[in-house]
């Protein structure tokens, strides 16, 4: 049986650290292409605009001053330097996707930046889902196979502290401000309100607001005039976020995600929810026997603290459902043998 993953580089993983930190320093991230700075002529007067393509492709122009202006010129030097150190972390970028480090579309990394320069990361929320864990895989420096997927999945933990502006324009305005446009996905329960946005039309981008509950259904999120599904077990998957990072085509995206410990079992323990689909389960299954493994290997005892995080019943249903799986992790041997006996 094959490994369940392959390990980068020493270096490369140095290298992704360095574009994490590059990208917290970028303010703001580009939801389009850098562009660049341009001089226009207008009744005699001289003007400075940043001219770049939006996240659909469309042409855009900032406006930066006047030409000789203090200010404008000020603008003009900062916008070249942004520019100049947009374009740097593209190529750092471009280096890790190529090296197999996982990565999402253009459109869902402008949409992530959307959220990330309105501070809905910065206030709390945890991006989770299969993004998540192809963060997760990048900075424990696995090489795993490229995941499909067009959902972002954002975890709203408690009520975030963002701007008057971010409250006034609401979710789904907010997004559009990256040159998508996203409208509201109905809920099966038309009393109900919407808990998910997209593109209109067949589009599959799809963005799905989150947060934890006692059981399903759906909570308003005031802050952000739109509303959540809520999720059993939720609050243990987020309860100890780390900082990560997602690669776009040419761009990082600075954010929130669980912790791999707590991620993995999370997954075990959704793939024995009476409402997966057998689909689900297998991707719920993949995603946790890599992360297992990894972890087990690397840092055991923090596997097995995080599982004591949840209630004794559901610690005895994961491990019966890991036990069955076992055999899928034999490439691994020192992780299998330690969750093995874990399993007892």
């Amino acid at each position: 049986m094959p490994p369940l993953f392959l390990r980068h580089e020493p270096a490369l993983v140095t290298l992704l650290a360095d574009v994490e930190q590059s990208a917290e320093s970028l303010r703001p991230l580009p939801v389009g292409s850098p562009g660049a700075v341009t001089e226009r002529s207008k009744s005699g007067n001289a003007y400075w605009y940043r001219q770049f393509y939006d996240a659909a492709g469309h042409k855009r122009d900032e406006y930066l001053g006047p030409v000789g202006d203090a200010a404008g010129d000020a603008r003009q030097a900062e916008a070249l330097d942004w520019i100049a150190a947009a374009r740097a972390l593209g190529g750092s970028v471009r280096v890790l996707r190529r090296a197999g480090f996982p990565s999402v579309d253009g459109r869902t990394a402008a949409t992530l930046a959307g959220l990330a320069n309105a501070g809905i990361f910065a206030a709390g929320a945890v991006l989770v889902g299969s993004h998540a864990f192809g963060v997760l895989c990048g900075a424990l420096g696995l090489r795993v196979a490229q995941y499909k997927t067009e959902d972002v999945d954002v975890a709203r933990p408690h009520r975030l502290q963002v701007s008057a502006d971010v409250s006034t324009l609401g979710l789904a305005a907010l997004l559009a401000r990256t040159g998508i446009a996203f409208v509201e996905v109905p809920s099966m329960d038309p009393r109900q309100p919407a808990v998910s946005l997209k593109p209109p039309g067949a589009d599959r981008l799809r963005v799905d607001l989150l947060m934890p509950g006692k059981t399903y259904g759906i909570a308003p999120v005031a802050e952000l005039g739109f509303a959540a599904q809520t999720l059993p077990q939720l609050d243990f998957l987020i309860a100890q976020p780390q900082r990560g990072v997602v690669l776009g085509p040419d761009l990082a995206i600075p954010l929130l995600v669980p912790s791999p410990e707590r991620f993995a079992w999370h997954k075990v323990w959704t793939s024995i929810q009476p409402d997966r689909t057998p689909a689900k389960v297998d991707k719920d299954m993949a995603q946790a026997r890599v992360l297992l493994a990894a972890l087990a290997e690397r840092d055991p005892s923090a596997l097995e603290a995080a599982l004591r995080e949840m209630p004794n019943r559901e610690q005895k249903r994961i491990l019966d459902r890991l036990r069955l799986d076992l055999p899928a992790l034999a490439a691994h041997r020192d992780a299998h043998a330690w969750l093995s006996d874990l399993c007892g």
